[in-house]
């Protein structure tokens, strides 16, 4: 596992720089939003306007990148580095990184920059890569998306960005750019986007609380674990990134000084790993007194696809 360094908390410096009144804000087109959970007898019915903070705090870019180079994802330490340096390219600082090959079918590769995480689950055979790049502060995700892009020689794709916080979440942009209709296609995985507010300030400040849950999480999934890279920011926050068997990743990011205990989690899943089992556990153990999430499929079918959790 790479050597964490001690990096001062940046999320923290540039949050009251960076928070926006929700209803001020100009409407956009939202194409699909977020849906409540409603499996687990918690309070999915947000009252955003009792929070003291209305706001948000970073953006999340989703993109399924189609018509890879598939010497370039059949390469995992090639991968490697183009995830390493598509982190320097945004302006991101990189606490640590974690890689898993799944035979042929799946490389992975999940770094945990300062200001959250990127990463990205390679199908050599099929040429399809699903990207993430989940920031917040000042880095450009613009940039270090084209950059990925640019090294994977990709000539399709699909992608959407959301803005994650405590705000009711919407599709702020969506980019089209494919060569082939892949309008139902194959889905590849399923990724959970978690927003999880009251969590227990004691638990989501502990790095060590919080390495340990994710990582029962990814084994309720049905995966077993490979890695974990957890981060403690001072002096409040934790930042923590697993990563499992057949391209299942964990990651959450925590707030514990603002007055809502906000969460950002994100469960990424392939094949037949259940999210929905390692997002009840998550919900407990964090003790949230309420949520909202989306259930993105993930593969040859438009990203902006919602569906509500049954």
């Amino acid at each position: 596992m790479t050597k964490i360094k001690k990096i001062t908390r940046m999320r923290k410096k540039t949050f009251f720089s960076f928070v926006f009144i929700l209803l001020l804000l100009a409407p956009v087109a939202s194409v699909c939003s977020l849906l409540p959970y409603v499996d687990h007898g918690i309070d999915h019915n947000v009252d955003l306007a009792g929070f003291q903070t209305l706001g948000l705090l970073g953006a999340h870019d989703i993109a399924e990148l189609f018509d890879c180079d598939k010497e370039v994802l059949s390469d995992l330490a090639k991968m490697e580095k183009i995830l390493i340096q598509a982190a320097h390219v945004a302006g991101a600082k990189k606490i640590g990184h974690i890689t898993h090959k799944t035979d042929e079918k799946i490389n992975s590769c999940i770094v945990l920059v300062s200001e959250s995480h990127i990463s990205i689950h390679a199908f050599p055979l099929l040429g399809y890569a699903a990207v993430d790049i989940f920031t917040c502060g000042a880095c450009n995700n613009k940039e270090a998306l084209a950059y990925i892009k640019q090294q994977l020689q990709v000539q399709s794709n699909h992608h959407k960005k959301i803005m994650r916080g405590i705000c009711k979440q919407e599709v702020s942009h969506v980019q089209y750019s494919s060569n082939k209709d892949y309008q139902g296609g194959e889905r590849l995985g399923e990724h959970l986007i978690v927003e999880l507010y009251g969590c227990e300030e004691s638990i989501i400040n502990n790095e060590k609380n919080i390495e340990e849950i994710l990582k029962k999480a990814a084994q309720k999934t049905g995966a077993q674990v490979i890695g974990s890279v957890p981060y403690k920011f001072h002096p409040q926050g934790v930042s923590c990134i697993v990563l499992a068997t057949n391209g299942t990743q964990i990651t959450v990011h925590t707030w514990p000084e603002l007055p809502e205990k906000y969460c950002a989690i994100d469960i990424l899943t392939c094949g037949s790993c259940k999210p929905d089992e390692a997002l009840a556990f998550l919900i407990k153990e964090l003790k949230a007194k309420s949520l909202q999430v989306a259930k993105i499929p993930r593969g040859f079918s438009p990203v902006c696809s919602l569906e509500e959790s049954k």
